[in-house]
């Protein structure tokens, strides 16, 4: 099982783990989200974010930006909807 370890700018520890050759798992503080993206990709992709020093944006261009964010925040999609989500009338 191949697994990578990454730190964020913001100090957030995130686990890549391979599922297959087409999905990743990644977790970051107990939330956990499968991408449809090899881990070699995302490895490459937090490279060019962390070493070459592109916008998150540029760094990952294939990933959804809801994916994005989870690399920016560890918040997941799911909690975005809850903290953001319409108030019932």
């Amino acid at each position: 099982m191949l697994r990578i370890y990454r730190i964020s700018p913001r100090g957030l520890e995130f686990h890549l783990t391979k599922l297959s050759e087409t999905d990743t798992r990644v977790e970051c503080r107990g939330k956990a989200l499968t991408m449809p993206i090899p881990i070699e990709e995302l490895s490459q992709c937090w490279y060019n974010w962390q070493m070459k020093g592109l916008a998150i944006q540029q760094a990952f261009p294939n990933v959804i930006p809801e994916y994005r964010e989870f690399f920016l925040t560890g918040i997941t999609p799911d909690q975005w909807n809850e903290i953001f989500k319409e108030p019932e009338e």
